[in-house]
């Protein structure tokens, strides 16, 4: 790893950014299988042209040549692999089933064989300027605990360790844990708007964002923020991403592959989403989020744009959030609008 951070340092600025963005976009390509990367395709064939090309700028970046080395042997098993399930596969399959289980069984085929997404996330982090804290917010109601429960195991596992969690609950802490980390918070109040509001204010966070209970976050969804905080700077105030479903036998369904922002398209069809973090001096001048209105994070980016260009709303192209498939946001949040004032 001090290789790669070594040679970076040998290289001007615009050769460092083209450098970083090759390897960030074989980080997608791997994270998300289904996302096509213009002019490269897409999942492992995809990240091992990135990479390949990453190296013609550091010849003498061991690391990178390594990566290629693994991925060239998946790409290999790739292949095999998808023969066999064209073999044994059922009419009855359906092509969301199809996507989802090749999806999954690249990323575990690569976190099982190699350190590959962990590798090359630290030589990203070795080369940013900033290490950002990104603060979760949860609101939970008591028919809420089970999937704060799945949502906190998401948080708990991210490859970026730089959070903190707030949940913001009518109901006491039913776990100690929360008052022996100080990373973890939980407020209990009758309001939650109020909740959130102090939340926000009292933060030290610099990007903040409310997510449902029962939403999971993508293992590298929290990295994949902070590196496009490093890589975008103040040119994006706000990010959100796509997002997928999680059935009742948690596979993935359901897909929603979102379009950069649009003013007006997205004022029209609330796309948005689940999955929206927003600089804290800017949801403060914006007055935070608003509980009581429906697709309430589509909304809090509308307002922002009152006050910013739309051009700093910026979009990540993977999945990084899931969803629970019973659950829509309107959904979520109707249960919290009797507690807001």
């Amino acid at each position: 790893m001090a290789e790669t951070t070594m040679e970076a340092a040998k290289m001007d600025e615009e050769t460092t950014q083209a450098f970083v963005a090759k390897i960030d976009m074989a980080r997608v390509a791997l994270n998300d299988q289904r996302h096509d990367i213009e002019g490269y395709g897409s999942g492992i064939n995809a990240a091992y042209k990135l990479l390949c090309e990453a190296q013609a700028m550091a010849p003498e970046n061991h690391a990178i040549a390594d990566e290629i080395k693994k991925l060239s042997g998946f790409m290999v098993d790739t292949t095999s692999q998808n023969q066999a399930a064209e073999v044994v596969k059922t009419p009855t399959e359906n092509t969301e089933n199809k996507a989802n289980k090749a999806n999954k069984a690249n990323k575990a085929t690569i976190m099982a064989n190699s350190s590959h997404a962990p590798s090359i996330a630290e030589q990203l982090m070795q080369q940013w300027q900033i290490k950002p804290v990104i603060e979760i917010l949860v609101c939970v109601s008591e028919n809420q605990l089970k999937g704060l429960a799945d949502t906190i195991d998401s948080v708990s596992t991210q490859l970026y360790s730089n959070w903190k969690l707030t949940v913001i609950s009518n109901m006491p802490s039913p776990d100690p844990v929360f008052q022996k980390h100080d990373i973890l918070q939980w407020v209990q109040t009758a309001n939650f708007q109020q909740g959130v509001n102090d939340a926000i204010t009292s933060s030290s966070a610099d990007w903040l964002g409310l997510i449902e209970a029962g939403g999971c976050l993508d293992g590298e969804a929290l990295f994949a923020l902070a590196n496009h905080d490093n890589l975008k700077g103040d040119r994006w105030q706000i990010i959100y991403s796509d997002e997928d479903h999680t059935a009742a036998d948690k596979s993935y369904c359901q897909p929603i592959f979102k379009p950069d922002f649009d003013i007006e398209r997205f004022t029209d069809n609330k796309l948005i989403g689940g999955f929206c973090f927003t600089r804290k001096a800017l949801l403060q001048k914006i007055d935070g989020i608003c509980l009581s209105v429906e697709h309430s994070n589509n909304d809090m980016v509308l307002r922002a744009t009152n006050l910013v260009d739309a051009s700093t709303v910026g979009h990540i192209p993977s999945i990084l959030f899931h969803r629970p498939l019973i659950t829509t946001e309107n959904e979520a949040t109707s249960s919290l609008h009797a507690n807001v004032a």
